[in-house]
């Protein structure tokens, strides 16, 4: 009959969300396909060393370390120095990413996605 549709927040709007941000911000930094599996990795893993991302994501680990440092280029990625068993080696973080106002105007504007 009259019945009214009622949209209920789920988990599955909020991951569209999430992608959108993400497309959103390898758009913004010019980021490929392994750049955002990374950062994705980082997040899931909360810091990895390059081997651990090279394993997780199945790629070579000469290909996790460009996506690297593209990343803490932009400021997304940061890297850490800690001692290992027999000598140093490097942690990588996520680092929140935040969207500017100017930005999330013109997504609503543009796009239509609120951010």
């Amino acid at each position: 009959m009259g019945e009214k549709s009622m949209t209920i927040p789920t988990d599955e709007n909020k991951n569209k969300r999430d992608i959108d941000k993400l497309q959103l911000i390898k758009c913004i930094y010019n980021l490929n396909d392994l750049d955002i599996k990374v950062y994705k990795a980082l997040t899931e893993l909360r810091g990895a060393t390059v081997k651990e991302l090279a394993e997780k994501l199945n790629y070579s680990r000469s290909s996790i370390q460009k996506s690297l440092y593209k990343l803490i280029s932009h400021k997304l990625v940061e890297r850490k120095k800690i001692l290992g068993k027999r000598n140093y080696k490097y942690l990588y973080y996520p680092l929140p990413f935040t969207i500017s106002p100017e930005i999330k105007k013109a997504a609503k504007e543009i796009l239509g996605i609120e951010l």
